[in-house]
């Protein structure tokens, strides 16, 4: 049996709206990102700016909440979403911590980027977007951390509600800004 066959019957059985939900869950084309990842779920840690012959700009992002939420996942060995150094190390450390608070309370808001950006693909590191605004010429990519790319089911890529994620917008000719977000601290004892 086929994997078309398998949907078309589950369909079948269990009606349309049963896969209209399953797809609501997913970003498909044509969505705006901040109807997937609304801001006020959201936190950025850290802005990075690069630009060919320029020296490279880092700013690290922080209020109360982004700390409790890196304080809590303190520990936590992965590339996203609190290891702030990460490609140059893979464990979340004093190093880390120390730009967390180097960054403390420049708090950067970040709705109007979100929602400037539109779905035009889902691939399996993330997404693929466009600037809304098509007189711009840019494009972005959301780049999916591992801990929500590998979730248990091995089928996870493209979903919403990321635990964590960079977004990375190249305005052409050559400049590149990548934002790291990570999933609001909800008040458990773990990053939600």
């Amino acid at each position: 049996m086929t994997r078309l066959t398998l949907i078309l019957g589950l369909v079948l059985i269990l009606g349309p709206n049963a896969l209209r939900a399953q797809q609501q869950d997913y970003a498909g084309t044509g969505v705006d990102l901040c109807d997937c990842l609304p801001s006020a779920s959201y936190l950025l840690l850290k802005k990075t700016v690069s630009v060919p012959g320029q020296p490279l700009e880092v700013d690290f992002m922080g209020n109360v909440e982004v700390l409790i939420t890196f304080l809590s996942a303190y520990g936590h060995i992965g590339p996203h979403p609190m290891n702030l150094n990460w490609p140059n190390d893979l464990v979340v450390g004093s190093a880390d911590l120390t730009n967390m608070l180097t960054g403390y309370n420049q708090y950067f808001e970040f709705e109007e980027t979100l929602c400037s950006w539109e779905v035009v693909n889902v691939a399996s590191h993330g997404w693929i977007l466009q600037n809304i605004d098509l007189t711009l010429e840019s494009e972005a990519y959301v780049h999916e951390s591992t801990y929500d790319e590998f979730e248990s089911d091995g089928d996870t890529y493209g979903q919403c509600l990321l635990n964590s994620f960079d977004l990375e917008m190249v305005h052409l000719p050559d400049s590149v800004v990548r934002l790291t977000f990570v999933r609001k601290y909800l008040g458990n004892d773990s990053v939600d």
